[in-house]
C-alpha cells in the first residue's frame, strides 16, 4: 500500500508531465503544499461527483464520448491546476456483482477497468483500494503523494502517504 519515493519518481517520469498553472510556468511539484494543495482541497461540484459516479457501467468499457465528458468536467473542476504528473487515477467501489470490489479510471482518463476481489491494481493505485471500499467516499482520487477521498456531497478528505 506504500509507494516508495523511487516508484513515485518513476511514475512521474513515465507520465512525462509536470505540474503547471494556467499561466504555463512550472510550479510546485507536490499536491500536499502551497496553492496546489488549496485548490485540490476545495469541495468538488455536484456535476463532477455525479459524472464520476456513473463510471460503474457494468461492461468495463468506457464510451469515448463519455470519456471526453469526464475529461472536460475534470478540466472545468480544476481550471487553475494541472497535476497529471502526480495524478494516478480514480478508484470507486464497484457494484456490478459480488465478485468485483473496485473500478478504476486511469490518469489519462482512458481506461475503465473493474477489478475482482483481491485482484492486483496498477502500481500506485492499491493505496486507495481500502479507502474506496470502506471510507464512505463516492470515489478516491489517487496521487503519487496522497489520496483524496471525495464524499458524495463533494467534500474532500486528504490522506497523505
Amino acid at each position: 500500500m506504500f509507494m516508495s519515493r523511487q516508484k513515485r519518481q518513476e511514475a512521474l517520469a513515465r507520465s512525462g508531465t509536470e505540474l503547471r498553472t494556467q499561466g504555463g510556468a512550472p510550479t510546485e511539484t507536490g499536491t500536499l503544499t502551497g496553492e496546489n494543495a488549496r485548490l485540490l482541497r476545495e469541495t468538488r461540484n455536484p456535476a463532477y461527483v455525479d459524472l464520476l459516479g456513473k463510471l460503474d457501467t457494468g461492461d468495463g468499457k468506457l464510451d469515448p464520448r463519455f470519456a471526453a465528458r469526464v475529461a472536460e468536467e475534470i478540466r472545468k473542476e480544476f481550471p487553475a491546476v494541472r497535476c497529471l504528473g502526480q495524478f494516478l487515477g480514480v478508484l470507486a467501489k464497484c457494484y456490478i456483482d459480488d465478485t468485483y470490489d473496485v473500478h478504476t479510471l486511469d490518469y489519462r482518463l482512458e481506461i475503465l477497468r473493474h477489478y475482482h476481489l483481491g485482484e492486483a491494481l496498477p502500481e500506485g493505485l492499491d493505496k486507495g483500494r481500502s479507502l474506496a471500499l470502506y471510507g464512505g467516499y463516492a470515489f478516491v482520487e489517487v496521487y503519487t503523494d496522497c489520496c483524496r477521498g471525495v464524499f458524495p456531497d463533494g467534500r474532500v478528505a486528504v490522506i497523505p502517504d
